[in-house]
């Protein structure tokens, strides 16, 4: 065992992993062992498809005990190009592409530092077994007069043409490794065996697969050169296997950790598995030659266990490349599809070229039997092991590789957004999210008839024609149904993200820093920051835009952003009163799905919000203002830091003048001015603390402003000298709010800020006052009627906006989270949200109809004072809430208010009656149509009645049992 010990380096990983490492992994520093298949499909290991003919019961273990990453990726679906990036953290195509042929020089360019030589300088001794294919200088041992001759229809050394006795030198040696054993590339001469720089014996004739045992499947795939007689490649596999369980028995007796890079030749052709092998799969010859791989990986396993290295060893199992053509025969013949569940094959950019299994298993680190829909990459392990290391990567090295660390351990569930797939210089993909663009001549290479026929026996269309491809993997896995004409506002980004990834030499998050001099060009190549600014009890007509003339409000800054961005002119909060909305605003639910029914409901703190999420995906998050959803003091389990704030400057409920504060839970602090300028100005002052953090921020700024009891400054209501003092109050106060907005608007601009920010402005309710300021709506604040629920809307985001829209599709805040998620390519599984993205709309898109009807419910029975919590928990620094606890539903009698709009109709269900309006042509709700419409009502109340049915589901719980994956 080994007998050296890095304590403080294991102990650092142990207390930033938060995870019990084992004490065998205290003792020292882990090995590392990658297992390297050659051409496998996603589909063949049993534990990737339940379904596949192929048994592979070591690799399903392994991933049985470590994590199995179902979106993992090669560089290329291409073998060459794959290694290049595996071992160096780089994408291949920033050196160049194809594969090294026969005799073909080294990759590696002496500056370019590899993942062995990284491994080295931490006192590891490496060592290559297996294919190397990356090149070597066989120029220094080619004899001075020598050519290339021509054999069949390639160019190729005789053996006499070569001095075997020198070292050959650019190898695997030249590149960190200090042993190497292996043939180089099966099917690639020279065809015998090297070791270390030199060849274990003589080649002595030229190569003549007729002397070989006949192959078992498809073609030899040999390119002609000299070859020592009595060569057998079926020999490969054992020898190689033999040589690593040596090797990693050897290792077992010293002082240093090992690193093997262990790489298959299988089941790349010649497909030869032995004969012990043959009908050990339903997959024919290629299945065999799968489970011979995995039984080889089985051996190398074994000898980790054997030797007691087992619990100190991090293995990765992965492939360069997706399975070779001969695939769509083997579906034919014996119904298993390599690709399985993707289109594809070798050499595509379609996901069946390069998504490949990908699997780790870290003792004491990795959860066993985790199965994780992280986007990763093979490049990215580079990153991750400096990490472990210790090791400082320079700027100029490993410029793609993401660090997994954090995912490994469990602390977050994704770390990389994009992706770049590459085969040729003319095939690129570039994966952002769920979407995947195919920026190429061609999707993928049709070199082979039964590439047609198998896409037209599976319903394929035939698109080789069309200059782009555009696929949303989430919704199209199997990539049939290409959408880049319905978004080409979302073709066109993708393409500038593709090109700005390849020209800026980088796309790893740490060299992000240097974007840029400036911090207005860093922030354009970075995700947005976010800001989400809403007001209190502002009704629709309280902006100048939309108010009555006579009255002469004067909002400059609202009207200026309504000119500049998106102006919402049928938007709604999603309750008609603010505790309720505010909730929703962060959870994307409607508020009775967490109990916050009323004002001065307190939102329970597993709820899962945008902050958090935000959070997991590095942004700094912060809240300012107005907070209703609970206490705001240190202790309370409702404050904001509970869900998801990094800081916050707040208050239990809104404020006016010199307003009272509580900075991150402390006793309040006092401030002067008007409340909506100081959050602002608190606001900024948080850009400024995180400014070298080099990370985008989410804040939430909620005014207090224009809350009744109404307080204004005097120069405000001196805007106002023709109103009656009340209305002065009022008007004041929405213009320092507009105002602040302003301030907002100028500190991002003075910081460099404002092109990469997002500002998404709005109400959580309609104005408590009818009539006077929202003149032909009904109804006002509390009440379902348009006056309660319609309010202004407005977004700006001045790098990417840039042309104003004026919108008449219906919005509601419910629509703020899924935007937000769908702009940042966010997935969340198994969550129900209540709202839908509106992402068209921020890429200049015009949306008319609805998919999601908007839906409102005002609880009015079932509350309680059944609580889990203390009423220390409860009480605020200012005033008490409730948590009611549920754990049946309280909605079964759907008393209370409800509405629905869908299209043109609005339904409204209260005290057993019912209202239906057609908000098109009736906006203020005048005319109700119930008795002329009974199907329409029956229509809508069916879905109203569902609808709150699963409401009632979220009420109890149920649904927070465990937190959804999030996906990027």
């Amino acid at each position: 065992m080994k007998k050296r010990f890095f304590t403080s380096f294991i102990l650092g990983v142990a207390s930033a992993f938060l995870i019990p490492i084992s004490a065998e992994a205290e003792k020292s520093r882990p090995n590392i062992l990658i297992l390297y298949a050659d051409d496998l499909g996603f589909g063949d290991l049993t534990s990737y498809n339940a379904d596949s003919k192929i048994p592979t019961p070591h690799l399903d273990q392994l991933a049985a005990e470590g994590i199995r990453f179902t979106d993992g990726h090669s560089s290329s679906g291409i073998c060459t190009p794959s290694r290049y990036a595996i071992l160096t953290g780089r994408h291949h195509w920033r050196m160049g592409h194809g594969i090294v042929d026969s005799f073909g020089r080294s990759k590696f360019k002496a500056e370019r530092l590899t993942l062995p030589e990284m491994l080295k300088e931490k006192g590891y001794h490496t060592a290559a077994i297996g294919k190397w294919h990356l090149g070597w200088n066989w120029n220094a041992v080619v004899k001075p007069g020598a050519v290339k001759v021509v054999v069949g229809r390639r160019k190729t050394y005789r053996p006499e043409d070569i001095d075997w006795s020198k070292a050959i030198p650019d190898g695997p040696l030249a590149h960190g490794f200090d042993h190497y054993f292996g043939d180089t590339v099966i099917n690639m001469p020279p065809f015998c065996w090297i070791e270390d720089d030199k060849v274990v014996e003589v080649p002595d004739i030229m190569s003549d697969t007729k002397l070989f045992k006949p192959i078992k499947e498809g073609g030899w795939g040999f390119r002609p050169g000299p070859m020592i007689s009595g060569w057998d490649p079926y020999t490969n596999i054992p020898v190689t296997t033999e040589r690593g369980v040596k090797y990693i028995h050897d290792q077992a007796k010293t002082d240093d950790p090992f690193f093997l890079y262990f790489a298959y030749p299988s089941p790349h052709v010649p497909i030869i598995p032995n004969d012990e092998f043959d009908g050990k799969s339903q997959a024919g010859p290629y299945g065999d030659f799968v489970v011979e791989t995995d039984d080889s990986c089985g051996k190398l396993l074994q000898a980790l266990k054997n030797s007691g290295q087992d619990k100190n060893t991090i293995v990765i199992f992965s492939a360069d490349n997706g399975p070779a053509h001969y695939a769509y025969d083997r579906d034919e013949k014996f119904d298993h599809w390599s690709s399985h569940p993707f289109r594809g094959v070798k050499r595509d950019v379609y996901e069946g070229g390069h998504r490949v299994p990908f699997i780790v298993k870290w003792p004491g680190v990795t959860k066993a039997g985790t199965v994780s829909d992280a986007l990763v990459s093979q490049i990215d392990i580079m990153a991750t092991i400096a990490d472990f290391a210790g090791y400082k990567l320079p700027d100029d090295q490993a410029e793609d590789s993401h660090n997994l660390a954090p995912l490994l351990r469990g602390d977050v569930d994704a770390v990389r957004t994009t992706h770049i797939h590459n085969t040729t210089n003319t095939q690129y993909a570039i994966r952002h999210g769920d979407w995947v663009l195919i920026d190429a001549k061609e999707g993928y290479c049709k070199a082979h008839d039964e590439v047609e026929a198998w896409e037209e026996k599976h319903g394929y269309p035939d698109d080789d024609d069309q200059p782009a491809e555009l696929f949303n993997l989430v919704k199209d896995i199997g990539q049939r149904n290409n959408l880049a004409a319905e978004h080409p506002e979302r073709v066109a980004e993708l393409q500038s993200l593709l090109k700005q990834i390849r020209e800026q030499g980088y796309s790893a998050p740490r060299l992000a820093k240097h974007a840029a001099d400036t911090p207005q060009a860093s922030q354009k190549a970075k995700r947005p920051n976010i800001i989400l600014v809403m007001a209190d009890d502002q009704g629709w007509r309280d902006v100048s835009y939309n108010a009555d003339p006579d009255r002469g409000l004067q909002t400059p800054n609202m009207d200026q952003m309504a000119r500049e961005g998106i102006r919402f002119n049928r938007f709604y909060s999603s309750s008609p009163n603010c505790s309720p909305t505010r909730a929703g605003i962060l959870t994307g639910r409607h508020c009775n799905r967490s109990g916050v029914f009323n004002p001065g409901c307190a939102m329970r703190p597993e709820e899962l919000t945008i902050a958090k999420i935000l959070k997991k995906v590095g942004y700094i998050t912060a809240h300012f203002g107005k907070w209703h959803l609970g206490p705001v003091k240190a202790k309370s389990p409702f404050n904001p830091n509970k869900h998801g704030f990094d800081y916050y400057v707040s208050h239990d409920n809104f404020f006016d003048l010199d307003p009272e504060l509580s900075r991150n839970g402390a006793s309040p602090e006092t401030f002067s001015g008007d409340g909506s300028e100081v959050i602002v100005e608190e606001a900024l002052k948080h850009m400024d603390m995180i400014k070298d953090k080099n990370q985008p921020f989410f804040q939430v700024i909620w005014f207090g402003s224009p809350h009744t009891n109404h307080k204004a400054l005097e120069k405000d209501m001196a805007l106002y000298p023709d109103l009656p003092k009340n209305w002065q109050k009022y008007y004041g106060e929405i213009t320092a709010m507009d105002r602040a907005l302003g301030n907002l608007r100028t500190g991002l601009k003075n910081k460099g800020l404002d092109e990469n920010t997002l500002i998404w402005y709005t109400s959580d309710n309609g104005s408590y006052r009818p009539v006077e300021t929202i003149t032909g709506l009904r109804g006002s604040k509390g009440m379902m009627y348009e006056g309660g629920i319609r309010v202004p809307a407005l977004i700006v985001w001045p790098g990417h906006i840039r042309k104003p829209l004026e919108t008449e599709m219906r919005g509601t805040t419910l629509d703020m989270m899924p935007t937000l998620l769908d702009l940042l390519g966010i997935t969340l599984k198994n969550r129900e949200l209540d709202g839908m993205s509106l992402l068209p709309l921020l890429q200049g898109k015009q949306m008319s109809n609805r998919s999601v009807p908007l839906r409102f419910y005002r609880q009015s029975t079932g509350m309680n004072n059944e609580t889990k919590y203390t009423e220390e928990d409860l009480i605020g620094w200012w005033r008490p809430f409730k948590c009611p606890t549920h754990t049946t539903p309280r909605t079964e009698d759907f008393r209370g208010w409800s509405a629905w709009i869908e299209g043109k109709w609005k339904l409204h269900h209260f005290k057993k009656n019912y209202e239906l309006y057609d908000l098109d042509a009736d906006p203020a709700e005048t005319k109700d149509l119930a008795e002329q419409n009974p199907e329409v009502v029956q229509e809508l109340t069916k879905k109203l009645r569902q609808w709150q049915r699963s409401v009632e589901v979220s009420l109890t719980g149920a649904d927070n049992e465990t937190e959804p994956t999030i996906k990027r």
